[in-house]
């Protein structure tokens, strides 16, 4: 008889108290990212939230297809417009894959932003949501349910509505006294961020009081008497003062303070703003601040860094420069609805460079900033800079390997698919490959981060077993990893057996025990003194004289679903020592002894003081009794 244990320990007929697996294993899998946000983050915290199904009726639970809940708004963009934005809910079956509209029949969703409520919901495909009464972060929910069966799912996404057009202005500072030099100084800020390819300064000969346009391509072309001064990043490389000459519009030169110049700009989400040149009086406070987009991070410790130009009669001042430093007291920079609060850094003097600090909960926080004139009392208009704090890292499971050769060759391919996820997008993942004698990952290939099944060649790699790896890192730098072994069998039992006498006497087995083709009658003794600490499987009918003897219960005509029990067809590996001894390249070692890679003669190997090591592939040409711990990655065959 040969008996064969990969990984693990070998109990033919005898007493002993075994614990481990006995057998191989395809996906032996170690401990995966599977950490959860705060249950303190605030509300909007996490851009991406998603659910399982839910049942309200217990006794339907196990005959529902498991359904996972999604949802996309505005194409998954972070930021979208103050009305009607598309939103696109979708529902996904265990193996990620969309449901089709014969699947949604009984499928209503609401999608609503999360402060308001919806009476009636609509079939799950793309729809509108209004969003004309919502401003800042909002979280976009969609409620799903089943009109059949009452159950529900959830899925929702954070985007920034942005209702503000951008502020921009133009103001004359002096022209010199010929009128061939003219200074003037120019400004455009949004709450969220410019479109800065589509920033526009133009001149005239005259102001054009019907000229107020919507959308940048309303000025390609421009009224008689008009020229376009600068255009697109040409304007945001300027400096804030500018100073100048002569001009040619319309066929003619024209002097600078005889100029009309005007400013258009335009935001993200398309708002825009169209401003003619102005003599200022009262003087300007104009602030910049970055970052200008949502920023997503792991640490606590974050920067806000300021531009603010002051405009006052003929002088235009870059307070934030460094030349200038001697003027930030008369300025103060204030944080008033920052959120949340408590996180808002004191009002103080101007620098061009804010620390401020995250709270301890995985969130958004939002800083309001906005700076005053001490002495003369002019106010900036108000810059917002958002950061998401985010110290979860992706998750990363449902690991499967396959190949398609029994055992790894150079024309062999090996293909690998799996699950990962996150609360904010997931930016890139590597796959690493290690071998069962590597002490080292090594990279095979960087993914995508939409990707989740991929193959690759074997090539020269060494023949053996071995463990791949996906890391997966989000946008604030996380990163997640789950890793899922291959070896040269699928089965998760800790026995195999196709006997039902010896094996299942005076014997404890730590682990699930599956029996190929039981025989139809057995001896009346068998089972005798015998248990298994967890299930019995049977590819038939399990003897009566077996049943009771499992602590976890057993399963006849079990059909190999879910746990893999059996190997492929369930057949049970059938070796020869002429096939197997030219073949052995491992170690087995307790203590100072060790054996292999073929040892002749029966073995005892007592793992209850100091663990049995297995390394690689071994032949025992005789009984073999394993008892006590073991650790290491191998395979060892006897025969007796």
């Amino acid at each position: 008889m040969f008996v064969t244990l990969t990984s693990a320990a070998v109990i033919a007929c005898g007493k002993s108290d075994f614990k481990g697996k006995v057998g191989t294993r395809s996906q032996d899998k170690p401990a995966t990212s599977d950490a959860t946000p705060s249950p303190g983050a605030d509300a909007s915290a996490d851009p991406e939230k998603k659910t399982v199904r839910k049942v309200t009726d217990p006794t339907i639970a196990g005959f529902l297809q498991a359904l996972n809940f999604n949802l996309s708004v505005n194409n998954g963009a972070v930021v979208s417009a103050a009305e009607n934005t598309g939103a696109l809910p979708t529902i996904h079956n265990s193996l990620d894959q969309i449901l089709g509209e014969s699947e949604l029949k009984d499928w209503l969703v609401k999608i609503h932003p999360e402060s308001v409520t919806l009476n009636s919901g609509a079939p799950v495909s793309a729809q509108f949501v209004d969003l004309s009464a919502s401003a800042g972060l909002t979280r976009i929910v969609a409620d799903f349910e089943n009109t059949k069966d009452k159950s529900s799912g959830f899925a929702s996404q954070v985007v920034y509505v942005d209702g503000e057009a951008p502020k921009v202005r133009v103001i004359r500072l002096s022209d010199s006294a010929d009128g061939t030099k003219s200074k003037i100084v120019w400004s455009a800020t949004d709450n969220y961020k410019l479109d800065e390819s589509k920033t526009l300064i133009i001149g005239c000969k005259e102001f054009v009081t019907n000229l107020s346009p919507r959308i940048r391509a309303e000025l390609n072309t421009l009224p008689a008497g008009c020229a376009a001064i600068y255009a697109g990043d040409e304007v945001h490389k300027l400096a804030a003062e500018i100073e100048e000459s002569a001009r040619v519009i319309a066929g003619a030169s024209v002097l600078p303070r005889d100029i009309k110049y005007a400013i258009y700009a335009e935001d993200l989400v398309g708002l825009s703003s169209f401003a003619w040149i102005t003599q200022d009086e009262q003087g300007l406070l104009s602030l910049a601040a970055t970052p200008t987009v949502i920023t997503y991070t792991n640490k606590l410790d974050a920067k806000i860094n300021l531009k603010l130009l002051h405009v006052k009669g003929s002088k235009a001042t870059q307070v934030e420069l460094a030349a200038n430093s001697a003027l930030w007291s008369e300025f103060e920079t204030r944080f008033a609805g920052s959120i949340p609060a408590a996180n808002a850094p004191a009002n103080a003097d101007f620098k061009p460079e804010v620390d401020v600090k995250l709270g301890a909960a995985d969130g958004a926080y939002v800083f309001a900033t906005e700076v005053a004139e001490r002495s003369g009392g002019l106010k900036s208009n108000q810059q917002v800079v958002r950061y998401i704090l985010d110290r979860t890292p992706p998750k990363v499971d449902s690991i499967q390997i396959s190949i398609d050769k029994i055992v790894p060759s150079a024309s062999s391919t090996i293909s690998i698919s799996w699950q990962a996820s996150d609360a904010n997008p997931i930016t890139f993942q590597v796959l690493e490959i290690k071998g069962a004698s590597d002490t080292a990952w090594t990279k095979v290939s960087d993914l995508g981060a939409g990707i989740r099944s991929t193959s690759f060649a074997w090539g020269n790699r060494k023949v053996e077993n071995f463990e791949l790896r996906i890391r997966a890192t989000d946008i604030a730098t996380n990163v997640g990893e789950g890793s899922s072994r291959w070896v040269k069998q699928i089965f998760n039992a800790a026995v195999l057996t196709t006997s039902v006498q010896c094996y299942f006497c005076h014997m404890k087995i730590h682990g699930d025990v599956g029996g190929i083709d039981f025989p139809a009658s057995v001896r009346d003794d068998s089972g005798r003194n015998f248990q298994i600490v967890g299930k019995l499987f049977g590819t038939n009918k399990i003897p009566n004289q077996l049943i009771g003897k499992s602590t976890a219960g057993e399963i006849s005509n079990y059909d190999n679903s879910g746990l893999k029990i059996f190997p492929k067809n369930n057949q049970f590996p059938v070796f020869s020592a002429a096939d197997l001894k030219p073949k052995m390249n491992g170690s087995i070692s307790v203590g100072a002894k060790a054996y292999g890679p073929v040892h002749e003669g029966n073995l005892v190997l007592d793992g209850t003081q100091n663990s049995i090591v297995i390394k690689g592939e071994t032949f025992i040409n005789g009984d073999l009794i394993i008892k006590g711990k073991y650790k290491g990655v191998g395979t060892i065959y006897a025969q007796n």
